[in-house]
């Protein structure tokens, strides 16, 4: 027992090590916040996911705890109800667990693999398949969509979320697509994909799902209203790259900003490095400066602007603060400042 103290201990500390020294290099000038019943609510995901089957074994179980979903959807939405909390956090560990069964198995390598799987979620998110879900994770699936029809503002939200969920799994197919034919994305097909691939569209509906309503038309559209959501996929997007990057480079995954720099730029990791966090340390600085472009115009009195934007602060800061908490990255530390991935890669394609 003593010694299993000790190697957790270790491990945490190395955890700590690798982590406080990202967390420091970007900027993210908003306040850390924590629901109050996130570990009620960890504790009754993972109650969930054993009925439904998604974590059986013993190993599944133990890195459930220490990936700590449940804390990264109580940092994105510390005000959400109760509800609204739970289903989130239910939704999380789903994606996360199943993007782990695609990592793990054959299934993550091929798109017509990815395809057929996610052409059948899509069927149970909208309604197609009715009550006939097969796999554990359809069931689950299936039982999430009632509660979201429950929750959801209005059904339009629910044709928004259904449309974020399509880029996402498309995206995931995407990738797939350039795993199996050895090509590297440029940066400039990167970054767009990158904002669907992360799931970050889902969680920026669920901003107006916590909240309780939707944002207004007129807000929606606004263009320094999208320009701050966009910067908030950016943002989230690009700190969980820096925070990623070691795990990726042993897996020989080529999606990831700072590699796509690095094979773009034709420069050494560390350079590469340095220019990711440039980039999104500047678009939190464009962010600031919007937020306070919009209440000097008095757009605010359009609706709940404040609200909204608080929750896109919740989703940078909190996707920093859990990105350097959880176990997800423990084991690979921080790269080597003379790594190279495009050593690792081979002969790949360089696409446009």
């Amino acid at each position: 027992m003593a010694a299993t103290g000790y190697h957790s201990a270790a491990r945490d500390y190395l955890l700590s090590e690798c982590a406080v020294s990202i967390h420091l290099e970007l900027r993210c000038p908003f306040p850390s916040n924590i629901h109050p019943l996130t570990a009620k609510a960890s504790e009754r995901t993972l109650q969930w996911a054993r009925e439904f089957g998604l974590v059986q074994d013993a190993e599944r179980q133990r890195q459930a705890h220490s990936e700590r979903f449940t804390w990264l959807v109580g940092r994105f939405f510390p005000r959400a109800s109760e509800s609204v909390l739970q289903l989130i956090s239910d939704w999380t560990s789903w994606l996360f667990w199943h993007d782990d069964v695609c990592d793990e198995t054959e299934l993550g390598g091929t798109q017509h693999g990815l395809t057929g799987v996610f052409d059948r979620f899509f069927d149970i998110l909208t309604g197609e398949l009715g009550a006939n879900p097969s796999s554990s994770f359809e069931r689950a699936l299936a039982e999430m969509v009632e509660r979201f029809r429950r929750l959801a503002p209005d059904p339009v939200w629910m044709l928004r979320f259904a449309t974020s969920v399509r880029e996402y799994f498309d995206a995931c197919i995407w990738e797939a697509g350039n795993r199996e034919r050895g090509v590297v994305p440029s940066v400039g097909s990167f970054i767009p994909l990158r904002r669907c691939a992360g799931g970050m569209w889902i969680y920026l509906d669920f901003v107006e799902l916590a909240n309780g309503r939707k944002l207004s038309l007129e807000l929606r559209k606004h263009r320094d209203v999208q320009r701050l959501v966009q910067i908030t996929n950016n943002v989230a997007s690009w700190h969980n790259d820096l925070f990623s990057l070691s795990k990726e480079m042993r897996a020989g995954d080529v999606h990831n900003l700072v590699t796509a720099l690095q094979v773009e730029m034709d420069v050494d990791l560390e350079e590469a490095r340095q220019v990711a966090i440039g980039y999104a340390n500047a678009e939190v600085e464009a962010f600031v400066r919007i937020e306070q472009k919009l209440k000097a115009s008095g757009i605010a009195a359009l609706g709940d602007l404040d609200e909204y934007v608080s929750g896109l602060k919740d989703l940078m800061r909190g996707n920093l603060d859990w990105s350097a908490e959880s176990g997800r990255y423990v084991d690979f530390g921080r790269p080597d400042a003379k790594s190279d991935i495009r050593e690792l890669l081979g002969p790949r394609r360089v696409a446009v």
